[in-house]
């Protein structure tokens, strides 16, 4: 299949879920922010949120994720705590064994929180457990002035893209493994809202993981392994991130943004600095009737440049999490296009429903190299205590997908097959 039918593959995606949507939406019947520091099986997915009057205001139909999340939780006003357990169900084309089996069912992730504020400071610390390793996913304090902006010390999200995630999926999207979704580091962040405009902006001397190179972490960063002549870690970045809501009383409320990021490199076998840095350009629209379907745009070019010892390729950077490392193409351009419905019906055992299409492609420099590429078709379901995705997720040249391995995100396999991995994750929040 060439390069041109793989771009126009997504269209044809969106326009099928478009044409079905009036048929769901009459079977049953913001944003998606999501909580702070959530992993792949916690994607940004939007909530409808239903309310019992009979019949229910179409103009209080929609609250978010982020929301509904914090009910869940019992985070609101004084020091809290909550937690949550994820439990997935898995079954991939591309392992023999699993598929003989029929799938696999086990424990992702288990998870305690505490969350809270009062008067002017708020708090919020996260500690994750999974079967390889045990982290600690964010911890930072904030001070709000209530005139002048908000601060946050300690680890917190990277602000860079689409806010909170550029995904909706159980599993993110291309973004996220090359270190450009849902980073948390170390540092202090500035955020203020102003009219239509928002602005975030973080300093981070380093990642919020001390050794270099351990890839035992939760976000995607440059990790160190000198078995392999890897030295490279990351120090003193900077981001920069302005956002501005546009169309706000039309059909078609529009919030458009750019991010900036820029950071060094430090080499511990040449004891030379070199540098990193990304700009990315970004879109979120609500449309329809009652706001219920949001298009997702994003691009981003990244480069690294490391100042690595005589005979190590600069073309390529190593970077690490949950366990595992992986090369990177060390210049590339990132494409998002995500579109989501929200599904609306009568008030009962389920609360909401999302469906959603998520499309993220690694365009890679040099260009002889091949690009990778994830497409994830799904839905979200909020019930009571609990939130489930469902997805079928198909890619090339990713990491976690195929057999390309160590190469899928540097110079890839030049005619992968399209594999694929049907995916239930339950979160149970307590």
């Amino acid at each position: 299949m060439d390069r041109a039918t793989d771009r126009v593959l997504p269209i044809l995606f969106a326009a099928a879920l478009v044409v079905h949507a009036p048929a769901l939406a009459t079977n049953d019947a913001d944003d998606g922010q999501g909580p702070n520091g959530e992993t792949p099986a916690e994607a940004a997915v939007e909530l409808v949120q239903f309310f019992p009057e009979d019949p229910p205001d179409p103009r209080r139909a929609y609250e978010g994720l982020e929301k509904r999340i914090g009910d869940l939780e019992d985070i609101h006003g004084d020091l809290a705590l909550g937690g949550a357990a994820w439990i997935n169900f898995e079954r991939s084309n591309f392992k023999d064994g699993q598929t003989d089996r029929g799938g696999d069912v086990f424990l992702d992730l288990f998870r305690v929180e505490a969350r809270g504020s009062r008067g002017p400071w708020e708090v919020s610390a996260q500690y994750r457990s999974y079967d390889f390793m045990d982290i600690v996913h964010h911890a930072w304090i904030g001070y709000d002035t209530a005139t002048a902006g908000r601060l946050q010390a300690g680890i917190s999200q990277v602000p860079f893209g689409l806010r909170p995630f550029a995904s909706h999926s159980y599993w993110f999207g291309m973004p996220y493994y090359v270190g450009l979704e849902d980073d948390y580091q170390a540092g202090v962040k500035y955020l203020q809202d102003f009219g239509d405009w928002s602005l975030q902006a973080a300093y981070f001397p380093n990642p919020g993981t001390v050794n270099a190179s351990s890839p035992n972490r939760y976000p995607f960063q440059v990790v160190t392994d000198p078995d392999n002549d890897q030295f490279n870690r990351q120090n003193d970045q900077l981001n920069f991130r302005l956002l501005r809501d546009v169309f706000q009383d039309t059909a078609v409320p529009t919030e458009l943004g750019v991010s900036l990021q820029g950071g060094r490199l430090y080499n511990e076998a040449t004891e030379r600095h070199g540098d990193h840095r990304a700009l990315g350009l970004h879109t979120r629209t609500r449309f329809g009737t009652e706001r219920e379907w949001k298009l997702e745009l994003q691009w981003a070019d990244y480069r690294f440049s490391p100042e690595n010892p005589e005979g190590v390729a600069d073309d390529t950077v190593q970077l690490g999490a949950f366990g595992a490392r992986h090369r990177v193409a060390a210049e590339g351009e990132l494409e998002v296009i995500n579109i989501a419905r929200d599904l609306v019906w009568a008030p009962g055992a389920v609360d909401g429903i999302t469906c959603y299409l998520d499309y993220s492609r690694l365009n890679k420099r040099p260009a002889a190299w091949e690009d990778s590429e994830l497409r994830t078709l799904g839905c979200s379901v909020a019930a009571g205590p609990t939130f489930t995705f469902i997805d079928i997720i198909q890619g090339r040249n990713s990491p976690f997908l195929n057999v390309a391995g160590d190469t899928a995100l540097a110079e890839g396999l030049p005619s992968p097959d399209r594999e694929t991995r049907f995916n239930i994750s339950l979160g149970i929040y307590f």
